[in-house]
């Protein structure tokens, strides 16, 4: 969503009042992952230890593939497929010359090969 300068000066403007929580402040920047999971997962770090840096790593790659699995939904919605079909629901026994590991592994884009066992 664009913002025009009136929404944006409005929103500093809500994030720098003294009475706006950690909460108001994640709801006006949008970061829903961390608005739903700061709390708890400060609480874990504290419990276990865990340095700062690391911390807010985590807290960010959540918020990351959040954002990269909403992307992805709304990509495919947008797309209009009539039905949505993935591997999971995949008949393995035809054709019956199919190798599955080779499939799985080529839907991993990884670059080594498996060898069969």
């Amino acid at each position: 969503m664009k913002t025009n300068r009136l929404q944006s000066d409005t929103l500093a403007a809500n994030i720098n009042t003294p009475s706006a929580t950690l909460d108001d402040k994640l709801r006006i920047l949008r970061l829903s992952y961390l608005l739903e999971n700061a709390r708890q997962s400060a609480e874990q770090a504290a419990r276990n230890q865990t340095a700062h840096l690391k911390f807010l790593e985590e807290l960010i790659a959540g918020e990351v593939a959040l954002r990269h699995d909403k992307s992805v939904h709304r990509r495919i919605h947008d797309a209009r497929f009539p039905v949505i079909k993935t591997m999971a629901g995949w008949d393995w026994n035809w054709p019956a010359k199919l190798n599955r590991m080779q499939i799985e592994h080529l839907l991993t884009l990884t670059s080594s090969i498996p060898t069969p066992m």
